[in-house]
C-alpha cells in the first residue's frame, strides 16, 4: 500500500464511480482499476462492491477511507511545512543591526521582508562594531547589518553591500558655509568637525573612518575633531551650532540643520550584511539576503 493507491481509493470513494474518478485523476480507467485491485490484495480485504451504476464501499472500505483521509491530510500538512522551511517562508532569523541604520536602511528593508515572509519570526537587536561581530561569532545573530568601513571587507565573514549613500555636509542653517552651493572640504580647517564613533575617549567606527578619509582626500585637517557617541547626538550638536558633520545623505536632518553636497569627490558610505563564512546560509537567511540585496540605491543626493 502506498500514498498513490490511497489517493486513488479516496477519489473513487468520493465519486462512487471508477470512470468518474479516472477522469478526475486524469488517468485511464484500466490502470486505476489495477491499482484498486492491488490495494485490496495488499490489505487482504474487499473494499468496493462493483455494480452497473458504479461502486459502493464495503465495511472495510468505509473504515479505510476514514484513515486514508487523515493520513493524506497529515502528508499534505507535512509537505507544506517542509516546503515552507526549505523556501525560507517559515522559521526564525536573528538580525543585529547598527543603531545608526535604524532610521535609514532598516525600516524599509524590514517592511519589504515582512511583506514577503510574514511567518518568519524576527529576533532583532541593536549593536555595532565588535559587539555585533561577537554576536555573529557566538550565533546570537544569523546576520548583522552595519556601515562598512572604507578599508574594505572583514575576511572573517561573508559580506555583501546592501546600501550605498552619498556623503553630505550637515551644517547649522545659519552657518556661514550654508550659503554655498557645495562645501569645499578645505574650509574645515576653520571649523570643528563632529564625528560619530566611540565617544570622546577615542573616535572609531565606519562613519568616523569615512569622515577621516574625506579629510585625507582633501588634504585638510579640521580646526577641531570632536568625537560623539551617536549619529543623532551628532546632528543635535550640529543644530546647536557646535560644528559640522560629514554624514550619509539618507540620515534625517533635525530642525536647524541643513545639508550641502561636497565640492570634492568622496566615496559613498556603504551599508553591508555580514554572515558566517563557515556554514551555508539557511533558507531563511538566503531569502533575507535576497531582499536586502534588492534594496534600491538612491540616484539623488536628497529628497529634492
Amino acid at each position: 500500500m502506498d500514498l498513490r493507491q490511497l489517493r486513488y481509493f479516496v477519489a473513487v470513494a468520493e465519486e462512487r464511480s471508477i470512470s468518474r474518478a479516472a477522469r478526475r485523476l486524469h488517468i485511464a480507467q484500466p490502470p486505476l482499476s489495477a491499482q484498486l485491485r492491488g490495494l485490496e490484495r495488499d490489505l487482504g480485504a474487499t473494499l468496493l462492491t462493483r455494480h452497473r451504476r458504479g461502486v459502493d464501499l464495503t465495511a472495510a472500505g468505509e473504515e479505510l477511507v476514514l484513515h486514508a483521509r487523515r493520513l493524506l491530510g497529515d502528508v499534505d500538512v507535512a509537505t507544506l511545512a517542509v516546503r515552507s522551511v526549505g523556501e525560507g517562508a517559515t522559521g526564525a532569523l536573528a538580525l543585529t543591526f547598527a543603531p545608526d541604520l535604524a532610521s535609514t536602511l532598516i525600516p524599509e528593508l524590514l517592511r519589504r521582508y515582512r511583506d514577503d515572509r510574514p511567518d518568519v519570526i524576527l529576533d532583532l537587536a541593536e549593536a555595532d562594531g565588535d559587539e555585533a561581530a561577537q554576536r555573529l561569532r557566538t550565533r546570537r545573530a544569523d546576520v548583522i547589518l552595519l556601515y562598512r568601513p572604507p578599508t574594505g571587507a572583514d575576511q572573517e565573514f561573508e559580506e555583501a553591500v546592501v546600501g550605498r549613500t552619498p556623503v553630505l555636509a550637515f551644517l547649522p542653517v545659519d552657518h556661514p558655509l550654508a550659503a554655498e552651493d557645495r562645501l569645499d572640504l578645505a574650509r574645515l580647517a576653520e571649523h570643528s568637525l563632529l564625528v560619530p564613533g566611540a565617544g570622546p575617549a577615542g573616535i572609531g567606527g565606519a562613519l568616523a573612518d569615512s569622515a577621516r578619509q574625506a579629510c585625507e582626500l582633501a588634504r585638510v585637517r579640521p580646526a577641531e575633531l570632536r568625537g560623539v557617541t551617536l549619529v543623532q547626538t551628532t546632528i543635535g550638536l550640529v543644530a546647536a551650532g557646535l560644528g559640522i558633520a560629514l554624514l550619509p545623505a539618507d540620515l534625517p536632518a533635525l530642525p536647524g540643520v541643513t545639508t550641502r553636497p561636497l565640492r570634492q569627490h568622496v566615496p559613498p558610505v556603504e551599508a553591508a550584511a555580514r554572515w558566517r563564512r563557515t556554514e551555508p546560509p539557511s533558507p531563511v537567511l538566503r531569502q533575507f539576503l535576497r531582499t536586502a540585496l534588492a534594496t534600491p540605491e538612491p540616484n539623488v543626493l536628497g529628497p529634492t
